[in-house]
């Protein structure tokens, strides 16, 4: 694969296993990676933002506080001499497959615990429009990462009182789900003390 593997901060073993699963295109599970290809019409980007959004790598639900996706690398072409023919690729690694060893740092900031997840995704946008003209990576969470449980706040300008009530579903073992449905209930129906009416002009999310 010409997907730059080295690139994520993943452990020498799960290097090794990402390596192994591009070079026989399958895993054990019967898992293999994936490469779709898209064109700028309607129907094709349909397909794309589908496939985004189903993974949760479209920029919504990236911006959200139970987002798994941690962004590793990106580069733009090269070799476009017109502006609206540049492209952009990114790199992104699930959070529970990042190391935090490899970056010499002994205590994990991640919100969620490493769990040697191998799930990892490189998307191709058209710099001018950012449509999507290529999906392609390995989207199987492991078991373990799959039940991971919030470790800490992440480090975003919540407002206080929504990081109370997610404080005490931390402490009650919630999941991502838990926090993230008692959260749109409680914005939905204005059930946060002192929550703000409009977020736009408000510093907090």
């Amino acid at each position: 694969s010409d997907i730059p593997l080295k690139k994520l901060m993943v452990s020498s073993a799960q290097l090794q296993q990402l390596e192994e699963i591009y070079r026989v295109h399958a895993t054990d599970g019967g898992n293999s990676p994936v490469d779709y290809l898209y064109t700028l019409n309607d129907d094709d980007q349909l397909s794309a933002s589908a496939i985004m959004a189903q993974q949760g790598l479209d920029i919504d639900t990236r911006e959200q506080l139970d987002n798994r996706w941690s962004q590793q690398w990106s580069c733009y072409s090269t070799n476009s001499v017109k502006a609206r023919d540049r492209t952009r690729r990114v790199l992104y690694l699930c959070r529970c497959g990042y190391d935090h060893t490899r970056t010499q740092k002994k205590e994990r900031h991640t919100p969620v615990p490493f769990t040697s997840c191998l799930a990892h995704a490189e998307i191709t946008y058209a710099v001018d429009s950012e449509r999507v003209l290529r999906i392609r990576g390995f989207f199987h969470h492991n078991d373990a990462c799959k039940q991971a449980e919030f470790t800490r706040i992440p480090p975003v300008p919540v407002h206080p009182s929504v990081f109370v009530v997610a404080l005490s579903q931390l402490r009650d073992g919630a999941t991502f789900a838990d926090v993230k449905k008692k959260n749109r209930e409680l914005v939905t129906s204005r059930g946060y003390k002192g929550f703000p009416a409009d977020l736009k002009m408000s510093p907090y999310r």
